[in-house]
């Protein structure tokens, strides 16, 4: 997920957040609501979602951090970065879109119902 590397951006420290002001407009609140009426399902929660999505060499480097380990950049999206959770919600907005009847998106959670 990691590899070494000198770049001349660091992040001092390792912190994981999330922001997700972009999912808190009425279309979560939507599917929320669209589960309440199901009642046979299907639950997929996708392991490490963020990490499925490889990196620029230029975000890499943007994205260092410095470690017990030394300096080190992600190949993958991490945790934590702020455009993220958008970007995941669009990307399985995109797969799932035409399943929007009887499927729930909300971040790498998806419930299909019955």
């Amino acid at each position: 997920m990691y590899r070494h590397l000198t770049s001349p951006w660091a992040s001092p420290f390792v912190r994981f957040c999330g922001d997700y002001r972009w999912l808190n407009a009425p279309r979560v609140q939507y599917e929320v609501e669209k589960a309440m009426g199901i009642q046979i399902f299907f639950d997929i929660d996708i392991t490490n979602s963020y990490h499925q999505f490889p990196l620029t060499a230029t975000s890499s480097q943007t994205l260092a951090i410095q470690s017990p380990w030394g300096l080190v950049e992600p190949l993958f999206l991490p945790d934590g970065v702020s455009p993220a959770s958008g970007h995941l919600q669009w990307t399985m907005m995109q797969m799932f879109g035409g399943f929007d009847e009887w499927s729930i998106v909300i971040f790498d959670n998806v419930l299909l119902s019955s």
